[in-house]
């Protein structure tokens, strides 16, 4: 018995899958979770810095300015009882059945991220996760979630332009873990070059897209998907089942998000070309099979422009959907607990003691900084987009992360210490703070 992969369907955030042997048997899986401090989130406390002020320590033996965040508790992935009326009620007007029973979709091989308001501030980057390794949904867990020093400059990088501004103030984490599936008989060989497919999708986004991360519509997405497979640019040898239909369409874009993420690994020292992140949005909707069930909202690098590849590099992969599999799936929690007089115990801000809530105020001050960063790193995406068809695609993306990495506006020594070792503009050439890293040194010219 298992969840069968081309077999569920969808109502307040919450997929849930029939079983591949009992017709009444359904796993649920919760995409999106909106807490509640003392129902499914309890001992919740969070510390952090560097978000309504900057905070400086010492990274790589450097003073620099970071973002962080500690986040621990305990806490219960669960469906709320409006969720579970939701999707009991579609259950039994898409299946026609009169009782359905409902149990979870069980995780191995749990990952997590932190995030704030959005932006993934990343274990990868000296932080640090205490968490299950499997997960049973309804069951409560204790974790530990931490970003340490996570630079202000990459955090800036990683933000979604295409969002605006920084409206939700919340703390949250991104849960990644394997279920288990049933699929129909279903195997095909895919073959593409990766430089096409980037072009491809990089010139269907949005023409005022020039700079940093910028999210995807699922209708847009799915588009472009589609189109890759119907050009022939994703060229299909299909052994088993078909494509273009309703009931393998889901295998399509896993197939697609593989394909992507090995664009991703072809970036080297970048920060990828597509990324991956949970539904957030308890109520998002998507017309097309591949946002109903994979849960994941999708992003696209415009730092990089849709010629960035010079060479061909080929994939070739066997992808089969027959029998047990597993399938990664995400959940978005959001960690909504409201800051206030009666929960001030809950929070503590180390650049401000005298506040431990994310005020209107803070975030202002937040989006100023980032604007500011962007405003002075824009140039230099531009000046390196110009060089694509000069240099090849490992020097274009070792300055490219060199760029997301370089912190422009915020030093430890400020421009009233020192206007020295200030910021500087002498047409192209820009001078970034205690680094004194010109443009010409950074393009080597």
């Amino acid at each position: 018995m298992a969840a069968k992969f081309n077999n569920g369907t969808r109502a307040a955030g919450v997929v849930a899958y029939q079983d591949s042997e009992d017709p009444n048997q359904f796993y649920y899986f919760p995409q999106s979770i909106n807490s509640s401090l003392g129902e499914n989130l309890t001992d919740f406390l969070v510390t952090y810095w560097g978000i309504s002020d900057s905070f400086y320590d010492l990274v790589d033996g450097k003073y620099q300015s970071i973002c962080g965040g500690v986040m621990g508790g305990k806490a219960k992935i669960e469906i709320t009882e409006y969720q579970t009326k939701q999707i009991e009620k579609k259950i039994k007007n898409d299946y026609n059945i009169k009782n359905p029973r409902l149990l979870p979709l069980f995780l191995i091989n749990v990952k997590v991220q932190p995030t704030f308001a959005g932006n993934v501030l990343g274990i990868n980057s000296g932080g640090d996760a205490v968490f299950p390794d499997t997960l049973s949904i309804g069951n409560e867990f204790t974790f530990v979630v931490g970003a340490a020093n996570t630079r202000f400059a990459s955090v800036v990088a990683a933000r979604n332009r295409g969002e605006g501004m920084i409206v939700n103030p919340q703390f949250g984490i991104n849960i990644t873990g394997e279920a288990e599936f049933r699929g129909e008989p279903w195997t095909a060989e895919i073959e593409c070059e990766i430089s096409q497919v980037w072009s491809y999708a990089r010139t269907h986004i949005s023409a005022s897209a020039s700079f940093g991360w910028f999210k995807l519509g699922s209708g847009e997405y799915e588009s472009i998907v589609r189109d890759l497979y119907r050009n022939n640019i994703i060229k299909s040898n299909y052994k088993e089942g078909s494509i273009f239909t309703e009931q393998y369409g889901r295998q399509m874009f896993e197939e697609a998000k593989k394909i992507f993420e090995a664009i991703n690994a072809a970036a080297l020292n970048g920060t990828g070309f597509f990324k991956f992140e949970p539904i957030t949005d308890p109520e998002a909707k998507s017309s097309l099979v591949f946002g109903l069930f994979s849960g994941f909202s999708v992003s696209i690098n415009a730092s990089y422009t849709s010629s960035v590849f010079k060479q061909k590099i080929n994939y070739k992969n066997t992808f089969t959907y027959t029998g047990n599999f597993k399938a990664k799936m995400p959940i978005g929690m959001a960690l909504a607990v409201a800051c206030n007089t009666s929960t001030y115990s809950h929070f503590q801000d180390i650049n401000d003691s005298s506040e431990p809530c994310i005020t209107d105020i803070k975030l202002r001050a937040l989006n100023d900084r980032i604007r500011r960063e962007e405003a002075k790193k824009d140039p230099l995406y531009a000046r390196l987009q110009r060089t694509a068809g000069s240099i090849d695609h490992t020097e274009y993306a070792r300055i490219l992360a060199e760029i997301d990495n370089l912190n422009a506006t915020e030093t430890f020594r400020s421009l009233s210490q020192d206007n020295s070792k200030g910021i500087k503009f002498s047409g192209d050439s820009l001078i970034f703070g205690l680094d004194e890293t010109t443009t010409d040194e950074l393009f080597n010219i």
